[in-house]
């Protein structure tokens, strides 16, 4: 009746001595051995007497030796998980119980292990969480893109009486109004790339081509250092720009406002830098 109990159980149960041979086995631990391939020699007789060696590989049988050797020194139960790969390269993962197996008289003698298959169960969890971890994604991309769509919003108004006042002032000099408009224009260009690149329409894989303009590099990069070198005037700081001979009418075909916004950006990390010091950013196309 025992021996049927454990030919019936659905996991592979096993008992060995000190030494790692095997002195039982359930039906389903060789049915197993032959579905993966991993043993299809092996029957209910042939298993008896050997080792993981004869069965597994040497990384495999190293592994279960070490679990089975910590068991019988601690004389304590461990459950863990154990990888392994088939012949045919499918890796399968186990949940197994081992714990010590005495005799009549107390003394160890062995080892008896249970292990279940648990491959299919980790690929359902593993797409569980994945399923969740997108479910939370797009809603942190909706929230975002209202948010976006919020601070778009609410730059416009200020922007436009910025725009206004800044064609009306005749008090200020005519680089400071040039240095003004281009400001007003690069925020306008940020309000227009945060609807751009946090609509609705991009979450759902409706990603309307990039408009690119080939620029003349030089031009460019001259108009936001000049605008940089009247941003930074009060500090200790040193901006110059050369740019060789046969850089003159080289273009690049880009966003502008992403291009020149990249280049902005780089030149404030380069001032952050200084950290108020006299310093020298040098700014140069070769």
């Amino acid at each position: 009746m025992l021996r049927d109990i454990i030919d019936n159980v659905p996991a592979s149960v096993y008992w060995k001595d000190k030494d790692g041979n095997y002195l039982g086995h359930s039906a389903y631990a060789v049915q197993r051995l032959h579905n993966t391939q991993i043993a299809p020699f092996a029957t209910k007789k042939n298993i008896v007497g050997r080792t993981d060696y004869d069965i597994f590989t040497k990384e495999i049988a190293d592994k279960y030796r070490t679990n089975d050797l910590y068991v019988i020194e601690n004389k304590a139960e461990v459950i863990l998980e154990e990888n392994i790969v088939t012949p045919k390269g499918e890796e399968l993962l186990q949940l197994s119980s081992k714990k010590p197996l005495y005799d009549n008289k107390g003394n160890i003698i062995g080892v008896i292990g249970t292990t279940i298959d648990i491959t299919e169960h980790k690929k359902v969890e593993q797409l569980k969480r994945e399923t969740e971890l997108q479910k939370i994604q797009l809603q942190e991309q909706e929230n975002f893109r209202a948010v976006a769509n919020q601070v778009s919003h609410d730059i416009r108004s200020p922007l436009a009486c910025i725009q206004i006042i800044t064609e009306l002032l005749k008090e200020i000099s005519e680089p400071e109004r040039i240095s003004l408009k281009e400001a007003a224009t690069r925020i306008n260009d940020i309000a227009n790339n945060l609807l751009k690149y946090y609509r609705k329409e991009k979450f759902e894989a409706q990603i309307e081509e990039e408009k690119l303009f080939h620029v003349l590099v030089s031009l460019s990069l001259s108009e936001i250092i000049s605008e940089k070198r009247y941003q930074y005037q009060n500090l200790s700081l040193e901006i110059n720009y050369s740019n060789e001979p046969n850089t003159n009418f080289i273009f690049v075909k880009v966003n502008l406002s992403d291009f020149n916004r990249m280049i902005s950006n780089l030149i404030n990390n380069a001032v952050e830098a200084v950290e108020g010091k006299k310093g020298i950013i040098d700014i140069s196309l070769k």
